[in-house]
């Protein structure tokens, strides 16, 4: 906590929990983020990241966040390929 609150995050616990860190994993190198708003061009990664924020509390572990279905683009939210492909 000092270090964060050091470094300009905040003094308290509640402070932190604002801040949520999100990267790409699409292979090579790709950016990591704590503010939705720095992934230029990339409404997706922006909208899912305030979204993330938001609904911090109400998200449980393995959730999908599915832009397409959340904005209304689908009919069917996507599920995660990690509970048919692997064993925990």
């Amino acid at each position: 906590r000092y270090l964060l609150a050091r470094a300009g995050y905040g003094q308290t616990s509640k402070d932190h929990r604002t801040y949520i860190l999100m990267m790409g994993i699409s292979g090579g190198e790709d950016a990591v983020q704590c503010n939705p708003h720095n992934w230029p061009g990339n409404r997706t990664r922006t909208f899912c990241h305030s979204y993330i924020i938001d609904r911090w509390d109400k998200l449980k572990s393995g959730d999908v966040i599915d832009y397409e279905f959340i904005i209304g683009e689908s009919d069917k939210p996507k599920t995660s390929e990690r509970l048919d492909n692997y064993n925990e």
